[in-house]
C-alpha cells in the first residue's frame, strides 16, 4: 500500500496545494496506518477504523451571502472586485432567463434558479433535460 500511495502521489496532476495537501495526509495517516498492508488487503474497515478516525478537519465560517444591488454591481464592473458569494434578486434572474429563453440548456438554468438545484445536481440530469421542454410563455 505504501507504494501505491507514493506512485499515487507521484503521477497525480493538480494544484500544487492540492497535491502538498495529499501528501500530507498520505505521510501523516496512510501510510503509517495502512503502508504494511498489501493493496489487496485493504478494506473500508481499515480506512474506517484507522486513519479515517484520526482526522480532525478544522472549523470552517462560510461566507455569507449578499444580493447583488445597483451598487455592488457598479463596484464589481469598476474594480473587477466581487464578493465570495451573490445572488441575484428575483428581477435580475427573470432578466438572466429572458435572456437565455432560447438558450439549449435553458431547462437546466430554469431548474438551478427557480427549483434550488445545485450544479452537480443539474449536470446529472443529462438524460431528462434532453426530454423536458419549457411551459409555454
Amino acid at each position: 500500500m505504501a507504494q501505491w500511495l507514493q506512485r499515487w502521489l507521484d503521477d497525480h496532476q493538480g494544484a500544487p496545494s492540492t497535491v502538498t495537501g495529499y501528501a500530507d495526509h498520505v505521510r501523516r495517516y496512510l501510510t503509517p496506518l495502512l503502508g504494511h498492508l498489501l493493496l489487496a488487503e485493504v478494506a473500508v474497515a481499515h480506512v474506517e477504523e484507522n486513519p479515517a478516525s484520526l482526522v480532525a478537519l478544522p472549523p470552517t465560517r462560510r461566507p455569507r451571502a449578499v444580493v447583488w444591488t445597483a451598487a455592488r454591481v457598479q463596484h464589481w464592473r469598476k474594480t473587477g472586485e466581487r464578493p465570495a458569494v451573490a445572488v441575484w434578486t428575483a428581477a435580475q434572474t427573470a432578466q438572466f432567463l429572458d435572456a437565455i429563453a432560447a438558450h439549449r440548456l435553458y431547462a437546466a438554468y430554469y431548474l438551478i434558479a427557480l427549483r434550488g438545484l445545485r450544479r452537480g445536481e443539474a449536470a446529472g440530469l443529462r438524460g431528462v433535460m434532453s426530454t423536458w421542454t419549457r411551459e409555454p410563455r
